[in-house]
């Protein structure tokens, strides 16, 4: 009798099923990315030139090395686009292995339903036939409210050099208009020289 009550027991709470969670898209992962990226070229030899070019006025800078905290500087606007934090994740679309009609490469977007208040409208992965094998990604940006506007598109260009992902240009192209401010239209080039 124990030995079948026992056995009921079992069977009665194995049975039991736990409520299942929604299981949660992982979207890419476009922080590790940039800290990879940032890591990756710490420590390579390698010249930067970075012209900055503000209402059509540029200048041209060059360095002759350049250290991790220069392109965590340069990246930190990718480096906020969290694909994975509460406030977008759920609303994205996604549309997967887009092919790209100007180059032999596969294109991942994460598009914004119009009418949404996030700051991220469009992101691009391009790459070849996986998507650890990236070579570009596309941001555009958006904002509106009522002391300022503003569009940024942003787009990083890699490649793989000895086995390491490393940076080969970022462009930023921007404008911007603030209450009681004039409007400016920015451009931002950083390439690096092998």
């Amino acid at each position: 009798m124990r030995f079948t009550t026992l056995l009921f027991l079992v069977v009665l709470f194995g049975c039991t099923t736990e409520p299942q969670q929604k299981a949660e898209a992982i979207w890419f992962n476009l922080p590790g990315l940039v800290d990879q990226l940032v890591l990756n070229m710490g420590n390579k030899n390698h010249q930067t030139t970075k012209t900055f070019a503000l209402n059509f006025e540029s200048e041209t800078k060059q360095y002759d090395s350049t250290d991790s905290s220069f392109w965590a500087i340069e990246l930190s606007k990718l480096r906020e686009i969290d694909l994975n934090s509460a406030q977008i994740r759920d609303v994205l679309i996604y549309n997967s292995n887009i092919k790209d009609d100007k180059s032999n490469l596969l294109i991942d977007e994460y598009l914004m339903p119009e009418n949404n208040i996030a700051l991220l409208q469009k992101l691009s992965v391009y790459y070849l036939e996986e998507t650890s094998e990236i070579r570009q990604i596309s941001a555009d940006l958006s904002s509106n409210n009522l002391i300022a506007n503003s569009q940024t598109k942003i787009n990083l260009w890699v490649n793989r050099y000895n086995d390491k992902l490393l940076i080969d240009s970022l462009q930023i192209i921007g404008y911007d208009k603030t209450l009681m401010r004039p409007e400016r239209e920015y451009q931002i080039i950083t390439k690096t020289i092998w």
